[in-house]
């Protein structure tokens, strides 16, 4: 009699979360349009979680993915040092996980989750430090600094394009060509749910210019898909390795008044750009923000400008207002007894 091979049947032990993970990860790229180096951000948020619920003995289940194994995560986060900030970001990428889930069907069309753990949670209050800016003097003091060839065309096109790290990670060579005033143009792909394939010019100056093309030739112009780029191994730079580098600029230049990471000059360019009276939505174009409202993270005032403002504001409470003419109302009864009266007010 022949053996029947039992056919496998779907159930709960089958749903694994991390199968649930590189589907949801699929989905935010290919339907979402949201960058690779967004999507690694949540995907080391989901590796995070399945290692916790693995130390506890858990198995790669969605089952697992519960209101209380979520916040023993939250609890486990915080024990180990992780800002609130952080576990809050941390907690809103297993959110997204979840709507997905909540979305997703089995083979009998039924939602793979029928609930988000994250609805039923509180996340902890996040924290607002102060962003600080840097100042031009002290811009000016790190592009001073005496660094290898590698990191100066690093630092230059930083200073001059005001890119996040992640954009000036993702420079290739071929993303670099020249304008018809001679000058190098960098087509950059930026950052932005929704924006991972929009492509923006930025054209540099004749300076910028010609320590790229002395870049390149030292590199015995190297093919369209090398990166523009790189570390003193010749590597593509990593985000952590190039913020690095900016802290070393800021040290080496002598500046302790404030880290100098690499997101402080895209405040510099915003303050400058509304000193020079440029328009918000220019300057949100400048820093490649969609929305002019994420410029308020942005807009600093130097202290001082609060002291002048302050001084004037003194100088107005000092000489008064002048006489402040008196309120006398026409009629002391209400509008509506005044109405009832069978007077009305003359047009």
């Amino acid at each position: 009699m022949p053996v029947t091979k039992r056919l496998p049947t779907w159930g709960g032990d089958w749903v694994q979360l991390s199968k649930l993970a590189a589907d949801c990860s699929r989905h935010m790229l290919s339907v979402k349009g949201y960058s690779e180096t967004t999507v690694q951000t949540y995907e080391l948020t989901w590796r995070q979680f399945l290692a916790y619920l693995i130390g506890l003995g858990c198995s790669d289940d969605l089952r697992h993915f519960t209101i209380e194994r979520v916040e023993g995560f939250a609890r486990y986060l915080a024990e180990h040092g992780l800002h609130v900030n952080t576990i809050s970001y941390r907690l809103g990428h297993l959110g997204s996980l979840a709507r997905y889930g909540m979305r997703a069907r089995d083979p009998r069309g039924k939602p793979l989750m029928a609930t988000n753990p994250l609805h039923h949670i509180e996340r902890p209050q996040k924290q607002r430090p102060e962003k600080k800016m840097l100042y031009l003097a002290e811009v000016q003091k790190m592009l001073a600094v005496s660094i290898p060839p590698n990191e100066a065309v690093a630092r230059t096109t930083w200073a001059e394009s005001a890119l996040r790290v992640s954009e000036l990670c993702r420079l290739n060579v071929g993303d670099v060509s020249l304008g018809t005033r001679k000058q190098a143009i960098l087509a950059v792909t930026v950052k932005g749910k929704g924006r991972a394939r929009e492509k923006i010019q930025i054209e540099l100056s004749p300076e910028a210019t010609q320590q790229i093309q002395d870049w390149l030739l030292r590199r015995n112009l190297p093919g369209p898909d090398e990166p523009l780029l790189t570390n003193q191994r010749g590597e593509r730079y990593g985000r952590s390795a190039l913020y690095q580098a900016v802290l070393r600029w800021g040290a080496a230049a002598g500046i302790t008044r404030t880290l100098t990471n690499p997101h402080a000059i895209r405040h510099l360019w915003n303050f400058l750009a509304r000193e020079e009276g440029i328009d918000q939505v220019t300057r949100a174009r400048l820093l490649n923000h969609a929305d002019t409202r994420t410029l308020q993270a942005y807009d600093h005032v130097l202290p001082q400008t609060t002291a002048k403002a302050r001084e004037q504001v003194r100088a107005v409470l000092k000489a008064g207002f002048g006489e402040s003419p008196e309120i006398v109302p026409t009629h002391q009864n209400s509008l509506v007894d005044f109405l009832k009266s069978g007077r009305r007010l003359e047009s």
